[in-house]
């Protein structure tokens, strides 16, 4: 259910993967990190996570929202049930390390039992992504406007670098490419590029290649071969490398245990 077939979104601002609502048996994981947003509310408890050396005990009474490349490790004390979405929120959202925790609203928690209700009618749904982003969009609003920008301005030049990335996963160019296609100096865009994205423009094209590659671990039977090669690496080897100084796993690796 990842990959490009299962997007959806409002253009830049909320691409929605995933949506699911299922039992738990086992959690165990191991500094694991994942290239999207990850949405959870579990009806029951179970679930413990550990993130930054602090241990969160997962609660029916709240709503956890882990953003991309969030490094943690969890375990299941007693079998749960989760209702769960992996997301984006965005093109520009800055870097974040952290693990946010909202009180649920009963208004969400309805929509959510009502998704939950629907069981197998809800599978690969367009509608399935409307419940996803009914419980999305306000509680992202609920997050500290650093985190998830609200109408700031950004910069179009910045914009038009993002779009051909997007564009372009596969294909990197060097920054005195990206530089000359905004009409800026190479320093000057670096700047603003980093300002803007919270990564340097080389950082920032490598983790949507792995995203990219991610998607197809998971939703492909592509061999490592084939994904490296579809995702603009020299050879599984460097492909191999990239991913495991990122995500912390080999690409091999991580499809197991995803």
């Amino acid at each position: 259910m990842y990959g490009d077939g299962f997007r959806f979104g409002l253009g830049s601002f909320l691409k929605i993967y995933y949506v699911c609502c299922r039992k738990v048996l086992s959690w165990e994981q191991n500094r694991v990190t994942v290239p999207f947003w990850r949405f959870s509310y579990d009806f029951e408890p179970g679930a413990v996570m550990t993130i930054k050396g602090r241990k969160i005990v997962y609660r029916s009474d709240k709503f956890y929202i882990a953003p991309a490349f969030t490094e943690f490790s969890s375990t299941a004390v007693n079998p749960f049930r989760r209702f769960y979405i992996h997301f984006s929120p965005g093109e520009h959202t800055g870097p974040v390390d952290d693990i946010y925790i909202l009180p649920a609203r009963e208004r969400e928690l309805a929509i959510i039992r009502e998704f939950a209700a629907l069981g197998e009618q809800a599978t690969n749904s367009r509608a399935t992504m409307f419940y996803a982003m009914a419980v999305l969009a306000p509680s992202l609003l609920r997050l500290p406007e650093t985190v998830v920008e609200k109408g700031q301005p950004t910069d179009p030049r910045i914009d038009a670098v993002v779009k051909y990335i997007a564009e372009h996963t596969s294909a990197p160019k060097d920054n005195t490419f990206l530089a000359r296609m905004a009409g800026m100096s190479c320093n000057g865009f670096l700047r603003l590029f980093e300002a803007q994205t919270g990564r340097s423009p080389q950082a920032y094209w490598r983790r949507k290649r792995i995203e990219q590659a991610c998607g197809l671990l998971l939703s492909t039977q592509l061999s490592i071969d084939e994904i490296a090669e579809r995702t603009g690496f020299a050879d599984r080897y460097h492909f191999t490398r990239v991913f495991s100084s990122v995500l912390k796993c080999s690409p091999a690796g991580f499809r197991k245990k995803n």
